[in-house]
Parts: C-alpha cells; sequence; structure tokens
C-alpha cells in the first residue's frame, strides 16, 4: 500500500492560511475607501514622517466670527421687531373688541328706543290739542288728560333712566350731527345758523343722537354795508323798466299809470 506523505497537510494548512490573508488585505482595502481622505505628509518633504489628515467639509468656509455675530445681531433685531408688532396688533384686537363690547351694551336699545319716541310725540300732540279751559269744563276730559300725562311723565321717566334725555335746542347753534335744519328764516336780533323754531323735537341716547331734531335756523342779522354796496349799481335799471311801462300805459289810463311807476 502506498503510503500519504505526512508533509501534504501542512502544505494545505500553508494554502488556507494564503486566502485567509488575501481576505483580509480586502477588507483593509475596503475600509480605507469608506475612511476619510488622509494625506500622508512622510518621506522626503516631512522628515519627522508625521501624518496630516485633511477631511472634506460640506459649505463654503470663508466665514468670519464677525460676520457671524453681526448674522445673529441682524436675526435678533428681526426677530425683536415682529414680536413687538405681533404684541401690538394683539393689544388693538384686545381694545377694539372692548370697545365693540361696550359700544353693544350701551346702544344695543336704540332700534326700540327710537320707536318709542313716536309714542311720546302723539301723547303730546294730544296734551297739546286740550286747551286749558276745555278741560276745566270738561270734569272726564280733565281726568283723560290728567292719565295721559301721566303716562307721558312715566314714559320719559324710563328713558332717563336708559339714559335716553330730550335735546335742548332753541337758542343753540346749529349742529349737523344733533339737528335736521327745515327751513331758514330772518330774524335780525339772532345771528345766523341759530335754531329759533322747533319742528319736532330730538333725543340723545348716551352721547350719540337717536334722533336729530327738526328745526329752523335764522339767516342772521340785516345785510353789511358792503352787500349794499354791491346792489347800488342795480337800481336805476329798475325805474328805466318802469318808464318803458308808463309809455304803455299813458295811452289809456294816463295818471294811474304814473302812480303805478311811483310805486314800483
Amino acid at each position: 500500500m502506498s503510503q500519504i506523505p505526512e508533509n501534504m497537510e501542512p502544505e494545505e494548512t500553508s494554502a488556507d492560511s494564503v486566502e485567509v490573508e488575501q481576505l483580509a488585505n480586502d477588507d483593509t482595502v475596503a475600509d480605507a475607501a469608506d475612511s476619510p481622505a488622509v494625506e500622508d505628509s512622510g518621506g522626503e518633504n516631512n522628515p519627522d514622517g508625521d501624518e496630516k489628515v485633511t477631511f472634506a467639509l460640506d459649505g463654503d468656509d470663508t466665514s468670519t466670527p464677525e460676520a457671524d455675530i453681526a448674522r445673529l445681531e441682524a436675526e435678533l433685531a428681526s426677530s425683536h421687531d415682529k414680536l413687538l408688532r405681533a404684541v401690538a396688533e394683539t393689544e388693538n384686537v384686545r381694545r377694539r373688541a372692548q370697545r365693540d363690547k361696550e359700544d353693544t351694551a350701551r346702544y344695543a336699545v336704540s332700534n326700540f328706543s327710537r320707536d318709542l319716541l313716536s309714542v311720546v310725540d302723539n301723547l303730546r300732540r294730544a296734551l297739546d290739542s286740550v286747551d286749558a279751559e276745555t278741560r276745566k269744563e270738561n270734569p272726564a276730559l280733565e281726568n283723560l288728560m290728567i292719565g295721559v300725562e301721566m303716562t307721558e311723565r312715566e314714559l320719559l321717566t324710563a328713558f332717563e333712566r336708559n339714559n335716553i334725555r330730550r335735546m335742548e335746542t332753541i337758542g343753540q347753534k346749529f349742529d349737523p350731527n344733533f339737528h335736521e335744519a327745515m327751513f331758514e328764516y330772518d330774524d335780525p336780533d339772532q345771528p345766523a345758523k341759530t335754531i329759533g323754531q322747533e319742528i319736532e323735537a330730538g333725543y340723545m341716547l348716551h352721547d350719540r343722537a337717536l334722533r336729530p331734531a327738526k328745526v329752523g335756523i335764522t339767516k342772521g342779522g340785516p345785510k353789511s354795508d358792503a352787500a349794499g354796496q354791491d346792489e347800488a349799481p342795480v337800481a336805476p335799471e329798475e325805474p328805466a323798466d318802469s318808464s318803458a311801462g308808463s309809455t304803455a300805459y299813458d295811452p289809456r289810463s294816463g295818471a294811474p299809470g304814473e302812480q303805478f311807476d311811483e310805486e314800483l
């Protein structure tokens, strides 16, 4: 029988070790490819043989600390400005909402109160339609008028409890926010735009006009001297027209036509 040489097994063992070493070298190359770039400064350029490692950084590395500080300060100022604006806007919204709430509470009865004003007007018209002598002659009518007066008084008291009051207009200066001018008339004793007559009473709700007063206002005193001088040249034209009229009337009536011209 042939015998297996004793040195065969060591040769196989040596081949296996070579393969293991080759695989180890391949893994080392793969790890080196994944690792950061390393610049070897050894050899002739670096006598000491120190290794210098260079890492690749993303972005531009040209900024300085001063530029970074300025940029951060600008961002801080912008954020502070935005915060102040947001706080101011929130405060304005809060104040507006508070004002709207107060106005709603104060003027919520405007429409209802305005409808009741016609009732007050009719009660006053009923009282003014009967004079004092007629009331004395008829006891039943007197009792009726007393009831109407009490009703009017109670309604006005309810108005006052809700801050509704009647305007005082006679002798006051005309204000378009509270008054409605119906006509103008001449009154030399009063300044212009003065309320001299009241057609319909006005009422206030707090500080607003619930219903404007309908009034008549004055045009003012006599015209100034400058206005009289402006009208003076126009006066001679009227006799010229009247003379033409007198010639038309002379053939028929004579003296009456002259009298007519003198009156003109």
